[in-house]
């Protein structure tokens, strides 16, 4: 018996059988596959995984009658995904034996062994999540090549460990019973207006290029196992215009808007104006959602020259670790909405400045000339090393409101700073009303690859100044 109850299967293998003939390397690739999959799921779930794998390359009637009767007494149906499965009659009978008892499409999972078009795709299959097995070398012309256990063995694990997380993850929520039948419609939460509400809870994972695919895949499993949807839960159709209705239908889910930037730019079809990661985080930004972006911090902007570029030096982009980034992901979606903004009386402003930004910490003062319950500081100058130093941190520990200026400073210097407050903060008797990062010109400004809380006024345009009055407007509110 398998471990889901009521099916004779936890998984069905279905393949082509030319994508299973020995290669050079001497391995057949689906056989090894399903053995590497049992063996993953086997340390998921404590328990052998009842995994349905036929070998035998012949059609007898009665052998078909089997396998059709089989797959529909499945659990997951696992498709191996090829130019040669989609050509065979034979594989799409048995997608249409387990879909025929199977309405829910989300036990469906395709593993990609080599890319199929999605106009070549059978209707069935067109718009599932796919794991590719499959990459591209720059070396080998962009040829897409095969992921085997002797080539590339460790994006092939990391690939596979992916996958059993997501199969494994699909098993237990159908034994539990939390699978949900395609005709059952969930409720929709319903805002005052009268339109549906997203959860602060769900995060839109967007598209990205197939080099960030296992990074992507990754924020994927450690949310969702934290219990944070992610959507969407299958890939988007990718004609230009197709994906725009189906990417807007996304944004109606979520609250949050997650983004991965890499060293490649994303695809433009003819049909939409800009590329597919423009059009997501414009089509965000738009709709209000929280933006959370990243890129790797090893990442040299001065070397990127593609038509998303514009992307990478965004403010809303961390150039932080991958771990570190999911967990600020998932800090967001757990936090406490923050409360109304208050309007903050009595207090006392410190703007931290390197001596090079002098000059425009002092312009900042002067916005303070005329209020009678703010005062405002920046640091000393002048005097002997040990009176700077007992000012700053007088002022840090005593100050309202923290203004970390990053104009001409170099980003170790505004590190140096951050990393003295974190030291400094435990020792302070009340929290900080507000601690920002200001960000002046000259644009571009290096990334300092830090977080922890502080927001940011962006005024490397020449701005500043009219950015920081307004917000001093809106606190005195």
């Amino acid at each position: 018996m398998g471990y889901v109850p009521g099916y004779k299967h936890d998984v069905f293998v279905s393949y082509a059988h030319f994508d299973n003939e020995t290669d050079s390397q001497d391995v057949r690739w689906v056989s090894r596959f399903q053995v590497d999959l049992k063996n993953a799921l086997r340390q998921r779930m404590g328990r052998d995984p009842d995994v349905f794998f036929d070998t035998r390359n012949f059609e007898a009637h009665e052998h078909v009658d089997r396998l059709l009767e089989n797959a529909g007494q499945s659990a997951v149906f696992v498709a191996i995904f090829s130019p040669s499965y989609v050509a065979r009659d034979f594989t799409i009978a048995e997608l249409n034996a387990f879909c025929a008892r199977a309405p829910d499409a989300s036990r469906i999972v395709t593993v990609e062994l080599l890319p199929v078009e999605e106009e070549e795709n059978h209707p069935l299959l067109r718009g599932r999540k796919r794991t590719p097995f499959w990459w591209k070398d720059a070396a080998e012309h962009d040829i897409p090549l095969r992921l085997t256990p002797k080539f590339n063995p460790e994006m092939y694990n990391a690939r596979l460990q992916i996958l059993a997380h997501q199969v494994k993850r699909l098993l237990a929520d159908m034994r539990a019973g939390t699978v949900p039948s395609a005709d059952v419609a969930p409720v929709p939460v319903v805002r005052p207006d009268g339109a549906s509400a997203p959860s602060a809870r769900t995060v839109l994972l967007a598209q990205t290029t197939d080099d960030l695919y296992d990074e992507r895949e990754r924020v994927r499993a450690y949310l969702e196992q934290f219990g944070v949807k992610v959507v969407p839960e299958n890939d988007l159709p990718q004609g230009g215009a197709d994906f725009a209705v189906a990417f807007e239908a996304e944004l109606d889910r979520a609250a949050i808007f997650v983004q991965l930037l890499g060293n490649f730019a994303t695809r433009r079809p003819p049909d939409l104006p800009q590329t597919y990661a423009l059009h997501q985080f414009e089509a965000a930004t738009a709709r209000g959602l929280k933006i959370l972006q990243w890129r790797r911090p090893d990442l040299d902007l001065a070397t990127v020259t593609h038509r998303d570029k514009a992307l990478l030096g965004g403010p809303d982009v961390l150039a932080i670790g991958l771990e570190e980034f999911k967990s600020e992901i998932l800090r967001r979606t757990t936090a406490e909405p923050k409360p109304e903004p208050q309007a903050i009386g009595d207090c006392h402003f410190f703007i931290n400045a390197d001596r090079s930004d002098k000059e425009l910490a002092d312009r900042l003062l002067k916005l303070f000339e005329d209020s009678k319950d703010w005062s405002a500081a920046r640091p000393l100058f002048e005097g002997t090393a040990k009176d700077v130093t007992d000012d700053l941190e007088a002022n840090l520990l005593q100050c309202g409101v923290l203004m970390l200026l990053y104009g001409n400073a170099p980003p170790a210097w505004v590190r140096a700073q951050l990393l003295r407050w974190s030291k400094l903060e435990k020792l302070r008797e009340e929290p900080l009303r507000l601690k920002t990062i200001v960000l002046g010109p000259p644009a571009p400004k290096p990334e300092i690859a830090w977080s922890g809380g502080f927001e940011r006024i962006d005024g490397q345009d020449g701005s500043l100044e009219q950015r920081v009055r307004k917000i001093l407007e809106g606190l005195r509110a």
